[in-house]
């Protein structure tokens, strides 16, 4: 029994402290840096590593059609806008979700003694995955060129 809440601690609390989550900040830097579908890799991580298998794809899949919806909204806004009209919300949309979606299981992971994973590995799967992404539409380019 937890002492603080008066709740059993479950399995998945006991996963949480030996693993390293990704908050808030570290979604919003990972999506600013590599669109939404880097935030949601992130969070599939968090959702993996405490043992939630089934919440981890829909954060993937998640993460791959707000990539689509992405592109596909971005077809039809006026070149004069500047990119980071777009980026910055879609990365604060990101956090908000993560908050509302995993900020309790963050919050438990911290009071049992968990730890965050780093932000300078948010930043660099943020990185890794807009490579990613530009090298696909790259090779999209190529056959249809």
């Amino acid at each position: 029994m937890d002492n603080h809440s008066g709740k059993h601690a479950t399995s998945t609390d006991t996963l949480t402290v030996s693993c390293h989550l990704y908050n808030r900040t570290s979604v919003f830097i990972a999506t600013l840096l590599g669109s939404v579908l880097a935030g949601g890799v992130l969070m599939a991580w968090n959702y993996q590593r405490t043992g939630q298998p089934t919440q981890a794809k829909k954060a993937w899949l998640y993460g791959f059609c707000g990539l689509l919806a992405t592109c596909i909204a971005s077809l039809y806004i006026p070149a004069n806008i500047p990119g980071p009209a777009i980026v910055v919300p879609l990365a604060f949309a990101m956090s908000v979700i993560h908050q509302h979606v995993q900020g309790d299981m963050l919050k438990r992971h911290l009071h049992h003694g968990g730890q965050l994973a780093s932000k300078w590995r948010a930043a660099g799967v943020g990185c890794m995955t807009m490579l990613a992404i530009m090298l696909v539409l790259m090779m999209i380019y190529s056959v249809v060129r």
